[in-house]
């Protein structure tokens, strides 16, 4: 290779896919483009039987550029989270072995020639990284049914039209391949076996918890991973403000190994889970004068201490010039029964569910129509 040009292969043990997927946080531009690429890969493997999954792709990408949403979305997200010293060190390695003239090079040009390789080498990582996540939706896309396959339906649960369930994606900076778009107010959650357990099994027949769980419209297995359709809890509001506050004082399940147990007692501790029983875990609010959301991550959450927790807590209500106060007396009022619920019952333990507070921020929407349903239930013992 040249002093001047190449585009350094990355090996991919230098910078392994999940260790860059795993720091990628969600982002509007991303949630968009996710839910247009879905709903355009499913028309095209309905359509398009025969074809592979690459042809599939190219036709959810060709339409979604036509709707502005370009995957230039998703490529972004990825290159802020590439390790930029590991690149830089293997790019530098690699055009010192296979071109002498580099290392003559006076040190401005040879910092020029490094930049210019190592932005060649990253593009080329991400564009790897990007195209591996779009055939991994369009796998899951396509073992779901595309958009043909009706899904189950429980027996046990009725069929709420109106109703809501957890999309993380939306809501507080979760991964983006764990929720899929199945029809309009229903998503399918990707789930561990405990969790399938609870909704197939604990949630049927305990009846006290189901007025305060996402309605459950039955299980979808693959032959790899198994998903529970449940309901979109941001279905029918025009600007969703979503807070999610993690519930206990402990947040690991009886389970776990004792150097796990370990672990998370010291981050309960250096959070409000410990002292105060809640942990607020991030929220997107509604802003009027940006016409867009804000949203605060884990980071956030686990920054807040004691004093300063009702500030934060406020940060839920603000959209940017007050606070919205109509919600409140309705998040209350449905706190009432979960709590009398939880203080009645001693057949089930809860670690690390959360509470779901779900507000419609837009100016003309009516702000007393709340939602709050309990999430996460990986960690149910009976």
């Amino acid at each position: 290779m040249g002093a001047s040009g190449g585009k350094p292969e990355i090996p991919d043990d230098l910078v392994p896919f999940d260790e860059v997927f795993d720091k990628v946080k969600v982002t509007k531009e991303l949630v968009e483009f996710k839910k247009a690429f879905e709903i355009h890969a499913k028309k095209s493997i309905t359509t398009n039987k025969n074809a592979d999954a690459k042809t599939h792709k190219q036709n959810a990408l060709k339409a979604c550029d036509k709707e502005k949403k370009p995957v230039s979305a998703v490529k972004e997200v990825f290159a802020k989270n590439v390790p930029q010293d590991k690149i830089k060190e293997h790019v530098e390695t690699k055009l010192s072995e296979k071109s002498d003239s580099y290392s003559q090079l006076p040190e401005k040009m040879r910092e020029k020639t490094l930049e210019k390789a190592v932005g060649k080498a990253t593009d080329a990582l991400v564009d790897k990284m990007v195209e591996k996540l779009l055939l991994q939706w369009i796998e899951e896309i396509s073992k779901l049914g595309g958009g043909e396959e009706k899904l189950e339906s429980s027996p046990n649960q009725e069929d709420q039209k109106d109703s809501p369930a957890t999309k993380k994606v939306v809501q507080t900076g979760g991964h983006a391949d764990g929720f899929l778009h199945v029809e309009e107010g229903k998503i399918a959650k990707k789930v561990g076996q405990n969790e399938f357990v609870f909704y197939t099994e604990i949630l049927i027949n305990c009846k006290g918890v189901q007025p305060f769980a996402p309605a459950f419209h039955g299980p979808k297995i693959t032959e790899e991973k198994k998903y529970v359709v449940i309901q979109d809890l941001t279905h029918g509001y025009k600007k969703p403000c979503i807070l999610d506050i993690k519930m206990g004082t402990c947040s690991v399940g009886e389970d776990a190994s004792p150097e796990k147990k370990a672990s998370m007692a010291s981050k309960d501790a250096a959070t409000t889970t410990t002292s105060l029983g809640i942990r607020l875990v991030g929220c997107r609010v509604y802003h009027i004068e940006l016409n867009d959301f804000k949203s605060y991550d884990k980071a956030w959450g686990k920054a807040v201490k004691d004093h300063n927790f009702t500030e934060h807590l406020s940060t839920f209500f603000h959209n940017g010039k007050h606070i919205v106060k109509d919600p409140i007396d309705p998040f209350l009022k449905l706190l009432d029964p979960l709590e009398a619920w939880f203080e009645s019952q001693s057949e089930y333990r809860f670690y690390s569910s959360s509470l779901l507070f779900i507000y419609d921020g837009h100016p003309d929407a009516d702000k007393t129509n709340v939602r709050l349903k309990m999430i996460d239930f990986a960690h149910v013992h009976p």
